[in-house]
């Protein structure tokens, strides 16, 4: 990877992670999917501790709210056949019970709007009843007004009757209202509201606990542990009316808030962060009044009745229960950390890799924040995931827009002489290849098709041309699949190159096992086709690693991706000696030496080539290491004793040696046997570095 490429990487990420973190800093509490993953965890709180069986002592015993439920056993009562709007001797009723049971505080989540005294309508005399049909509960407001036992709720556009208000006082009149979050959930436990009239409205909540905002818990969230409705005990109305008994009275009020509100399955319904944990009926009361039972559950069972909220927000408040999140600084450090890492994924790792690296690391988040619940943390996971998968996203389209520009040139530069895969590997490096010309070590190979000029002379040339393709294609396919590289067709010849462009590992080995493959193939195709039309070729191949410069060689308009040097001129002057031994595959010394480890190799004679003072050792592939036996190990021996005594003169005993190694069924006794009748040849040659014996090419 080039510096400026590693500089622009580093840039773009500290980029792309610095405004997201800003975002996250930025954005309100709570978005919808920061709310999902918050009720999600709770969920799955709850899950994990039921399939443990991990519980608390029962936190009905130890929670400081309790709900009167207006429900339908209530309203079907012979006590209650009025009007609910004319329900306020009721309330009076409950309401002295309760604070003379020893309740805290009594709450009304429901909006007081008629005042029987004022009633009037138009041809119709007021009964004379209705002018103290509210007095009872005017008396208790005026008792208890001064220490603000009984709390009012208004809405922002009902309010309590006037007389209500004056007595009970501005501070005892509360909003009933609750903040929805994006998603319609409500999670929040507001003591104030921002109101058109007041920036600090109190809520029923905040009434009932007499505190003002606290910034120390401005991001307060109800986090239940179970559902709301099962936590926060609950008792009909009706009950309460007909409960004469203070000391049972005491039993479930005494030292509690107590809202009351109605439970009816479409009034006053609102979904909470326990709307994903199972629901379950509420429980009685254990009394010598036989409390019963209250139906809290409506058509939509993931809701719950307002006035549960009210009561289980005061007393999570109260018993510091609520959960809270973390300061703006923890979250956006969170956020810096996720968009970094994700920009790096993007960058450096494979679509599949990174993807799996990301649900990874989700899954371990989201882990991380069930656990968190219990330590009443609410970390705002669903926007740090989010930022992670945009910083993704950011950076893979950085990769496509930016870094890809390079994969694409070079895709147009070697797209019409390069395999597709060769052009992919090319395209997934990190360093271009120059085309300008570089010097590398390669392996290169040319491949000629034998029996060309006999087929010429017995077929027509588009027979010949057709035959010749298929055979030509079989050879560049084997090149392609090794990863090799086609340099070019010359005439029934193919010139292949290995470890450029594209960089190969045991580039040396890898191109002589591709030879074999093309060895085998040849002569399966050739079988076939003499067999049915007597047409076929055989094949030979020279091969031969070293330094050469590669890169665009031509005219300045006729351009072509090729490798000059000597090391390619050594591996067509090797091409034809291969049927000269009997065999179809010769290697170069460097190829020898690099392949030592992955194939036995035969070394077969000295040669010298044109260009060169000094003779090279050819070799042949005879076996992979594992699969060589013990006869072909001694024929190796043996041959290569006798190679060693022609360097050092000893022509008659060589001679001999290959003469026995000719007799034998080895596939290199025809390499025995041109040695055998060559050696009288070399003789007579000068020696060169100390070897009397070689063989000396003329191409």
């Amino acid at each position: 990877m080039t510096k400026r490429n590693i500089g622009l990487k580093i840039f773009y990420i500290a980029i792309i992670s610095t405004l997201l973190c800003i975002v996250s800093i930025k954005t309100k509490f709570i978005t919808p999917i920061d709310g999902f993953f918050y009720d999600t965890s709770l969920s799955a709180n709850f899950y994990i501790k039921k399939f443990f069986n991990f519980q608390n002592h029962d936190p009905s015993q130890q929670v400081s709210s309790v709900v009167i439920a207006i429900d339908e056993s209530t309203l079907s009562a012979p006590e209650a056949q009025v009007p609910r709007a004319m329900f306020s001797p009721l309330f009076a009723d409950i309401t002295r019970k309760v604070l003379n049971a020893g309740a805290e505080k009594v709450i009304f989540d429901v909006v007081m709007e008629f005042d029987t005294a004022r009633w009037s309508l138009s041809g119709v005399e007021r009964p004379e009843k209705f002018k103290k049909f509210d007095l009872g509960f005017l008396l208790l407001l005026r008792k208890y007004s001064k220490d603000k036992r009984i709390v009012l709720a208004r809405t922002a556009t009902a309010m309590p009757a006037k007389r209500f208000q004056t007595i009970a006082g501005s501070e005892a009149v509360a909003f009933a209202e609750l903040p929805l979050d994006g998603d319609g959930v409500i999670r929040q436990i507001p003591l104030e509201l921002a109101t058109k009239t007041s920036a600090h409205a109190r809520t029923l909540i905040g009434a009932a606990l007499q505190r003002e905002h606290s910034p120390d818990r401005a991001q307060s969230l109800l986090a239940p542990q179970k559902r709301i409705t099962t936590l926060i005990p609950s008792v009909p109305m009706i009950d309460v009316m007909r409960c004469n008994d203070n000391q049972s009275l005491r039993k479930v009020f005494e030292g509690r808030m107590v809202f009351v509100g109605s439970v009816l399955p479409d009034e006053d319904r609102v979904l909470a962060p326990d709307r994903l944990i199972p629901t379950e009926q509420s429980k009685a009361l254990g009394s010598g009044c036989n409390f019963s039972t209250v139906n809290t559950l409506g058509g939509n069972v993931r809701s719950i009745p307002g006035v549960f909220y009210h009561a289980a927000a005061t007393d999570s408040y109260l018993r510091e229960l609520d959960a809270h999140v973390p300061s703006n600084l923890l979250v956006g450090f969170a956020a810096l950390l996720a968009s970094c890492f994700a920009v790096i994924l993007a960058l450096g790792a494979s679509p599949g890799l990174a993807a799996i690296a990301l649900i990874i690391v989700s899954l371990i988040a989201f882990v991380a924040s069930i656990f968190l619940v219990d330590g009443q943390v609410v970390f705002p996971l669903g926007r740090t995931l989010l930022i992670m998968l945009v910083a993704f996203i950011a950076g893979w389209g950085f990769k496509i827009l930016v870094l890809e520009r390079r994969a694409i040139s070079l895709r147009r530069s070697f797209s019409f002489y390069l395999a597709p895969q060769l052009v992919e590997r090319l395209a997934a490096s990190e360093d271009m290849p120059r085309l300008d010309g570089e010097t590398r070590e390669i392996t290169v190979m040319f491949a000629d098709l034998s029996g060309f000029t006999k087929l010429s002379e017995r077929v027509d040339s588009a027979t010949l041309t057709k035959l010749v393709n298929r055979y030509l294609s079989a050879i560049a396919q084997e090149v392609d699949s090794s990863g090799g590289y086609v340099d070019k067709f010359i005439g029934d010849a193919v010139m292949a190159i290995w470890n450029a462009p594209a960089e190969i590992e045991n580039h040396a080995a890898v191109a002589v096992m591709a030879a074999q493959k093309i060895e085998q193939q040849i002569l399966i195709m050739a079988a076939m086709d003499t067999q049915e039309n007597g047409l076929g070729f055989d094949v030979k191949a020279a091969i031969n690693t070293g330094l050469a410069t590669v890169g665009n060689v031509g005219a300045e308009h006729r351009l072509s991706y090729s490798a000059v040097g000597e090391t390619v001129n050594i591996a067509a002057r090797l091409e034809n000696l291969g049927p000269l031994f009997g065999l179809r595959i010769v290697v170069g010394p460097e190829t020898a030496r690099a392949v030592q480890e992955e194939l036995v190799m035969l070394s077969l004679a000295d040669v010298l080539v044109p260009g060169k003072s000094t003779p090279i050792t050819i070799s042949t592939p005879i076996a992979m290491p594992s699969e060589i036996s013990d006869e072909a190990n001694a024929f190796k021996g043996a041959y290569e004793k006798a190679l060693e005594d022609v360097r050092e003169g000893n022509f008659e005993k060589a001679q001999e040696t290959w003469k026995n190694l000719a007799l034998t069924d080895f596939p290199a006794a025809k390499a025995a046997n041109f040695m055998a009748n060559s050696t009288l040849e070399t003789r007579s040659l000068p020696p060169i570095d100390g070897i009397f014996g070689y063989i000396k090419t003329s191409k």
